[in-house]
């Protein structure tokens, strides 16, 4: 269960290179309750990954590791995720693809509107910025 209750605004991995070995180190040492050494292209691999996932992605990868390590013999790109992004072209077939622009277009919205409710927006500061009526965002809302 996760909850909204403290919001933390860290770095991403991707500007802590130095955090990856340690975390990484930490949550392998856990696994095994022993102090383990890296490989260098092990290391290497680590901190040239782009993290996306950020420290939910690095326990997973250092799970994947503690299970397969030893029979990964150097080849450590089966540990990384490959994000939903760069999977989407391949799922995409535009053969059969037909889009309802209206219907896109009020899906955006909404989202647009309900995430700036999330940041703490009333109706009112959200119609200002949109340069809309309060009614018009109500409506959106309730569509």
């Amino acid at each position: 269960m996760r909850t909204n209750t403290l919001r933390l605004s860290l770095p991403s991995l991707n500007d802590r290179p130095d955090d990856v070995l340690y975390l990484f180190s930490y949550f392998l040492q856990s696994f095994r309750h022993r102090q383990v050494s890296l490989p260098k292209i092990l290391k290497k691999a680590l901190i040239q990954h782009d993290w996306w996932g950020n420290i939910r992605e690095l326990h997973s990868v250092t799970l994947r590791y503690y299970i397969f390590g030893d029979t990964l013999n150097g080849a450590y790109d089966s540990l990384f995720d490959i994000p939903d992004e760069n999977r989407k072209e391949s799922l995409l077939d535009t053969a059969s693809l037909q889009l309802d622009m209206k219907h896109l277009e009020k899906t955006i919205q909404q989202i647009l509107i309900g995430e700036l409710q999330e940041k703490g927006y009333s109706q009112k500061d959200i119609a200002k910025l949109l340069n809309v009526s309060r009614q018009t965002i109500f409506n959106k809302l309730h569509r």
